[in-house]
């Protein structure tokens, strides 16, 4: 079964004629200020975008394009592009390479596991014992009033 697309001329005040595929049912046209206000949240978060790409984003590219060529730190001006070839010597012939990325990694997990553990732990500790002496101190280095949750209804 063929569907066939029609198209009907709609006349309008201003001597234009529309079809009726150019707006659909009951929605009207876009003004200037309808895309004014769309903008200016994008607006807003351009000057952190730009930021970002600054500090951020250019010295991760730097740092790649140093790393593909033969660059010493004494003699900055002599850089020789050499391609892969220091991720080829990293991978093929360098032996502390993947002792250090192992330790690195072993290092990363146990801290992050233990950082988490024990910040579960200090929390229900400030929440359940409130007259735990020294919790004021605690809590006041964590942002939290005697372990107290600002966004609880009883603490404001």
């Amino acid at each position: 079964m063929k569907t066939v697309k029609t198209t009907k001329t709609i006349k309008t005040g201003g001597g234009y004629k529309m079809k009726n595929n150019d707006v659909f049912k009951g929605q009207r046209v876009k003004s200037k200020l309808y895309y004014k206000r769309a903008a200016i949240p994008y607006l807003l978060l351009l000057p952190v975008v730009l930021f970002v790409a600054l500090f951020m984003l250019w010295p991760m590219l730097n740092v790649f394009i140093m790393s593909l060529q033969n660059y010493v730190v004494i003699k900055p001006k002599d850089r020789a592009f050499i391609g892969l070839q220091n991720y080829i010597d990293i991978f093929t012939k360098d032996k502390l390479f993947f002792k250090g990325l192992k330790n690195s990694a072993v290092w990363v997990f146990v801290s992050v596991v233990f950082q988490t553990i024990f910040g579960f732990w200090l929390a229900y500790l400030l929440n359940k014992k409130r007259n735990l002496p020294g919790a004021g101190v605690i809590a006041l280095g964590g942002g939290r009033r005697y372990g107290r949750n600002y966004l609880e209804p009883d603490s404001w």
